[in-house]
């Protein structure tokens, strides 16, 4: 086998040893230093990124480098032809042998295999190829003539450069047909030209078989909502495996209350996937309000994710405005995820209330349409005119500013501390898959147009125009525009208490007072539904068995209107005395929670649901007895 030599015309510099990053790398992408070697004798060569495919970059190495490397694999020798030669020159002098001894240090220093295999006699290799672990490598010669436009030349005296000859027939080394005949090394490789050095390429070692499952989701999680597990095969050393699309992973759940979509049809139950190019997402769920991990099996390998925190649902939040005959109630969504602004949509009833009260009159753009129906038929102006009101009305500050003639915003800047806002159109797209509409023509939706160019509003194709407004103009009314506003919940509103609301007028107002002495505590008796000043005994839960379960039944307020109050189903075999009252607070939702099964019937147009609550038989003592009870507490 043959490397060979060409002379580069007019060209007196040297090649030494340049690393570089080899494979289709995108551009720009950053160059990876690699520090060698130990004490006085480390050094440092940096592999600057390729740009395109087969092009190895542009960095060589000093003879201060190659004198390094010498010196620790020498017992500290110094290489004669660097004697007296300046150190910041590029290294030349050195034959093949040379050459690849230093590329499989370069692999063998980083705990990586040696990229050629010597034949005994330690001066010819058994063959060109390439270790697959290995990392640093000799170019070929199409890696070489494929990087030529990138390279630059150090000061030194090479004008050659040792490539990998895996043909053997030897060629040109330096990719440039300047009409000379090339140099070649055979099997003895050990010739030495005073003109000739070596370029290294650098190629990130494939991964190794499978070790491992990286599984990772994100914390927390809603109890009974759906989320996305991603799992990766990975090697001992952390590389994704991409090659494999084959293997069968199960997945389960440290608690068993973990469940899987595998097939991803929307039914529960099936936890196998199949990896593709080494990775996978797969849809979970857990109903029950806990800390669990994930662990993914296949292969004979296994993966374990960081503990997932599950939560009680987020519970929509209802805010009250204006007063008297012209109050009115938005209840808005929670934010499941990003932009998704829910469906808080403004009705004319809310719209006309809001006209009423700051300027005496109903909009007269709404007048005659029914009152359940979406408010469309207003400007750009009335719409922000709105949610500024809905925010000052508050005690927070306006969302937007307007110029000194108010016909138009001074900017689309949301104003800190303003709690309800119109969405931008990021917002707004990301929404639409959660958004249901009102009943009404509306077909179209005024939104925040933070870039001033206006665009979609809805980002619905329904084959008309879109309507846009921008900071500078938006008095136009369109007859089939609304709009709907988003809630920030960080923002935190100061609401009068309800429980206070209820028993205003009652002559002991306290939680835990009884005025009409009927046993109920004047904070339960509004949980659940009972009076003030009237009997509540029937408010009381039911007690019944079944199955085994001590099964509880009572009406109560949503956790949405209870304010700062809690209720809490609470159980004990023995009434406390030995074992503690334990307490679970009763959820808006079905689910299961704190070893107590809830079924929720929410009864419509009502702040109140019918709850049953299902204790298991574990919970009784050794004679079967179990108590159960509700507990108010503010």
């Amino acid at each position: 086998m043959q490397i060979q030599v060409d002379q580069m015309v007019g060209e007196l510099k040297c090649f030494a040893v340049t690393l570089a990053a080899l494979l289709a790398l995108a551009p720009g992408a950053p160059a990876e230093t690699v520090t060698f070697g130990a004490g006085t004798n480390q050094f440092s060569i940096t592999f600057n990124a390729a740009n395109d495919s087969l092009k190895m970059g542009d960095t060589e190495i000093l003879r201060s480098d190659y004198t390094k490397y010498y010196a620790l694999t020498q017992s500290g020798a110094v290489y004669a032809d660097n004697v007296g030669r300046t150190a910041s020159e590029t290294q030349c002098r050195i034959n093949g042998v040379q050459a690849v001894d230093m590329i499989n240090w370069l692999n063998t220093s980083s705990g990586l295999p040696a990229a050629y295999t010597f034949n005994g006699a330690h001066n010819g290799l058994v063959n060109w190829t390439r270790n697959p672990r290995a990392k640093f490598f000799l170019p070929t010669e199409a890696e070489w003539n494929a990087a030529l436009a990138l390279n630059h030349y150090a000061p030194g005296p090479c004008a050659y450069e040792w490539i990998q000859d895996t043909d053997g027939g030897g060629g040109n080394l330096d990719g440039v047909d300047d009409g000379k005949a090339g140099k070649t090394w055979d099997d003895g490789m050990g010739s030495q030209w005073n003109d000739t050095g070596f370029r290294v390429v650098q190629v990130p070692p494939p991964p190794g078989p499978l070790d491992h499952f990286e599984v990772m989701a994100s914390s927390p999680q809603q109890a009974g909502s759906t989320f996305s597990v991603t799992v990766t095969a990975k090697d001992i050393d952390g590389k994704t495996i991409d090659s494999d699309s084959t293997t069968l992973v199960t997945m389960t759940g440290s608690t068993g209350n973990v469940q899987f979509d595998g097939d991803g049809n929307g039914t529960f139950g099936d936890n196998t996937k199949t990896l593709s190019s080494g990775t996978f997402t797969i849809a979970a769920r857990d109903n029950v309000v806990e800390s669990a991990t994930l662990t993914a099996s296949g292969g004979g390998k296994t993966g374990t994710s960081p503990a997932i925190t599950v939560i009680m649902p987020l519970q929509a939040e209802t805010v009250t405005f204006g007063t008297g005959a012209n109050q009115f109630a938005l209840t808005f969504n929670p934010v499941t995820s990003a932009y998704r602004v829910g469906n808080t949509e403004i009705p004319n009833d809310a719209f006309n209330k809001f006209y009423l009260t700051t300027k005496g009159v109903a909009c007269a753009g709404n007048a005659g349409l029914p009152l359940t129906d979406a408010a469309c038929n207003v400007s750009g102006i009335e719409v922000v005119d709105f949610i500024n009101w809905l925010n000052t009305s508050s005690g927070l500050p306006a969302a937007y500013t307007f110029n000194a003639d108010h016909t138009a915003l001074v900017n689309w800047n949301r104003t800190p501390g303003a709690k309800f806002f119109l969405p931008t159109v990021a917002e707004w797209n990301g929404a639409l898959a959660s958004i249901s509409y009102a009943f009404g023509p509306c077909i179209y939706e005024w939104i925040q147009d933070a870039a001033g160019t206006g665009g979609y509003l809805d980002a619905v194709e329904n084959w008309r125009s879109n309507k846009s407004f921008d900071e500078s103009s938006f008095i136009q009314v369109y007859e089939d525009t609304g709009f709907r506003v988003m809630s920030d919940s960080s923002v935190s509103l100061t609401i009068q208490n309800p429980f206070d609301a209820w028993i205003a007028g009652a002559p002991l107002t306290g939680f835990t007072d009884d005025p009409n002495q009927d046993g109920v505590a004047n904070g339960l008796a509004w949980l659940l539904d009972g009076s003030a000043m009237g009997n509540s005994r029937t408010c009381l839960p039911v007690g019944t068995t079944a199955a085994g379960r001590l099964v509880l039944t009572f009406r109560c307020l949503k956790a949405s209107a209870r304010g700062t109050a809690a209720l809490n189903v609470q159980y004990s075999n023995d009434l406390g005395v030995l074992d503690a009252w334990h307490a679970t607070a009763v959820p808006d939702v079905t689910l299961t929670v704190g070893g107590i099964a809830f079924t929720v019937t929410p009864i419509t147009a009502s702040d109140y649901q019918t709850i049953t609550a299902e204790i298991p038989l574990s919970a009784a003592s050794g004679d079967g007895k179990l108590f159960g009870r509700l507990q108010g507490t503010q």
